[in-house]
Parts: structure tokens; sequence; C-alpha cells
């Protein structure tokens, strides 16, 4: 009756998008490891070159080694934040960083050390 064409609770929409961020390490880390930055971390955001070498780090941890390119990375980071590539980075005095989003700073210490 309605051409083969199912609707699809929301619980069902909610329940691939959490299986979605589980199996791809981008997202996985975007969500865990990143956040908005606030006050004094706004001064200290790490450029977009360190947080993916982070992510990288954070892969031989949590992923076996398996990272996702640069250009994957951005791309899911770019679609997470729902801007186009343009609109993905920010440029600062210390470098490009992301719009509106840094890696927290545990990550960051734990990876990269003092160098907050």
């Amino acid at each position: 009756r309605n051409g083969y064409s199912f609707d699809e609770p929301d619980c069902v929409k909610a329940e691939r998008a959490e299986y979605r961020r589980i199996n791809n390490s981008a997202l996985t880390f975007i969500t865990e490891c990143m956040a908005k930055p606030e006050g004094a971390e706004y001064e200290n955001m790490c450029t977009s070159g360190v947080a993916y070498r982070l992510y990288c780090a954070w892969c031989k941890d949590y992923e076996n080694g398996y990272a996702k390119t640069d250009g994957e990375f951005k791309a899911e980071l770019a679609k997470y934040l729902g801007v186009d590539g343009d609109g993905l980075v920010e440029h600062r005095k210390n470098g490009n960083s992301y719009r509106g989003l840094t890696v927290k700073k545990d990550t960051f210490d734990r990876y990269y050390g003092d160098r907050w």
C-alpha cells in the first residue's frame, strides 16, 4: 500500500547514528576528545595539524593503528559541524584551527605532553 516505503521509528534512527559513530574512528574521536573551546582554551586552540596528529596517536591506542587520512578526517569533521570545507578552518595567529572545536585538554596532555 505504501509502495514498500516504510517509516523508520526515531529509536532506529538514533541507534543507526550511534552505530555509525562507534564504527567511525574520526566521529568517535570528535565526540569523545574534542569540544567547543571556552575562555582561555580559545586562545590556546591547537592547530588543525596538531589535532590530526593527536587523532592519529589516539587511533594507535584505540583503533589498532587505523586512522583516516587527513582529508577524510576533515570531511567527517565538516559533516559533524554542518559546514562546508571552506567554513571548517579558522586562520589564527598560531596557525589554522578548526572553527568551533578544539582537542580537549586531557587528550592533548596525554598525547602531546606539556605543550598546551
